[in-house]
This record gives C-alpha cells, sequence and structure tokens, in this order.
C-alpha cells in the first residue's frame, strides 16, 4: 500500500513540473513582473518542493491533501494573472474554439481524481499504521496478564516534592540489573498512587514473565535513563502474573 501512495505522489509531483515546463515553454510573452504573480510563483515552487520532500509513512504525510489543494489554487491564481497580461489568440486553424477549454476541464477532472486517489491511499496507510500498532483497539488485556497495586511513601520520606514523576519497572524474578520487561511512567500528585503492569507496558511486546521483581522509584528529572540512587525507591519480588493489591513502598 505504502509503494502505491509513493508512486502517486510521484505522478502528481511529476505531471505538475511537466505542466511547468509546457507553460513556459508555451508562452507568448515572459511572464509579468509584478508582486503579485512573483509572489504566486514563489509559493508554487514551495509547495512543489515541499510535497516531493514529504514522506508517505511519516506522520507529514496526512497534510499532504491540503497542499495539493493550495498547490491546484495557487496554479489556478497564476493562470488567471498570466491571462490579463497575455493577447487573446484565435483558435488554431482547423481546431474548435472550444478546445482549449475542453482540454482545461479533462486536466482538471484528472488532477481531482489523483487526489481523491491520494487522499483514499493516505488514509488506508494511516488506518492500518494504527491497527498494527493496536491504537484502534478499545479492549483491555485479560486480568490475568498484568499486575496491579499501590505506590505508597514511607513514613521516612518528608521531602518530596508534588506532583513527581514515579517510573515503575519489572524484570523477570531473580535478575536484578539489566533492562526490564516492561516499564511506565506515572504522574503523581499524591500518594497512595495506583500502578498497573501489563503487555501494553512490555519493552519487547507480548505477555510478561510468570514471576516478577516490580520496582518503583521518583524521577527528579522525568528521563528514565538518569537514575538518581538517593531518590525514594521500593521493590518487591516473586509477584506473580495477574497479582492484584501490590504494595510498593518507597524508602
Amino acid at each position: 500500500m505504502p509503494v502505491v501512495v509513493v508512486l502517486l505522489a510521484a505522478g502528481l509531483v511529476g505531471t505538475l513540473l511537466a505542466w511547468r515546463a509546457r507553460r513556459a515553454a508555451a508562452a507568448v510573452e515572459p511572464i509579468a513582473t509584478s508582486l503579485a504573480l512573483r509572489e504566486l510563483v514563489a509559493r508554487r515552487d514551495s509547495l512543489i518542493e515541499h510535497l516531493r520532500d514529504i514522506e508517505v509513512s511519516s506522520p507529514s504525510a496526512l497534510e499532504r491533501p491540503v497542499l495539493e489543494r493550495e498547490a491546484a489554487e495557487v496554479l489556478r491564481a497564476i493562470d488567471a494573472e498570466e491571462a490579463k497580461r497575455r493577447p487573446r489568440r484565435p483558435p488554431a486553424e482547423g481546431l474548435p474554439g472550444r478546445a482549449g477549454s475542453a482540454r482545461g476541464f479533462a486536466w482538471g477532472m484528472a488532477s481531482a481524481g489523483l487526489i481523491g486517489l491520494l487522499l483514499v491511499f493516505v488514509n488506508s496507510a494511516a488506518s492500518d499504521r494504527i491497527t498494527e500498532r493496536g491504537l484502534g483497539s478499545t479492549a483491555p488485556p485479560a486480568e490475568g496478564s498484568r499486575i496491579s497495586g499501590l505506590i505508597v511513601l514511607d513514613t521516612s520520606v518528608i521531602d518530596v516534592r508534588l506532583p513527581a514523576v514515579v517510573f515503575v519497572f519489572a524484570r523477570p524474578e531473580g535478575t536484578t540489573s539489566g533492562p526490564p520487561v516492561a516499564a511506565a511512567r506515572l504522574e503523581a500528585t499524591s500518594f497512595p498512587l495506583p500502578f498497573s503492569l501489563g503487555p501494553e507496558h512490555s519493552m519487547a511486546g507480548g505477555e510478561l514473565p510468570a514471576k516478577l521483581l516490580v520496582e518503583a522509584r521518583i524521577d527528579l528529572d522525568g528521563n528514565a535513563t538518569t537514575a538518581d540512587h538517593r531518590t525514594p525507591r521500593g521493590a518487591r519480588g516473586g509477584v506473580p502474573l495477574g497479582a492484584t493489591g501490590v504494595t510498593l513502598v518507597l524508602r
């Protein structure tokens, strides 16, 4: 699907560039140097360059339909400006007088159809990515595949400033170092603080191990990779998957 979208986008950009070359070659007079026309030409070039730089798989690909419509409007405005400064020419001998209008209508219909196809494919690709990441599903994971409980402050801790960032990690039972198998970032405005870890927090995707070492700590800068060992923390080992009411005491 993304390959088709890229090909269609490349076709549109190529068509715009070819149209620009034909217009420049067929012009009877040089393009007027009025300020309004120069601004339109600059805007057209900027839009075409922007369209060529957008990657369809990036979040900014959703801006493409808006930019394409704006490019079409700028092209029509340039046509109108040039028509004001170009003498009307009689139809070529042997051709009907409405041939130019028919070609313009066909070009407009083809452009509209291509833009419509781009919209359909971009929306479809975005929906596919959302589905693949699980963002389109509202069904919660099964309760037996997660652990939950409360994070509490020990009475000896009196200097915690709220709100605070709290990280919760889970490692396989018997492992005290290395990357966790699951992690969650919580915003604490008060304690006790409820927490829950499930498959959606897995670092590698999939189910969590049957037994876990669960840890929690307050983080001063909100960056999980810069742990300060002086901040309150707590851990509990031997927690079975599916456990509820797990209490982690920060000291």
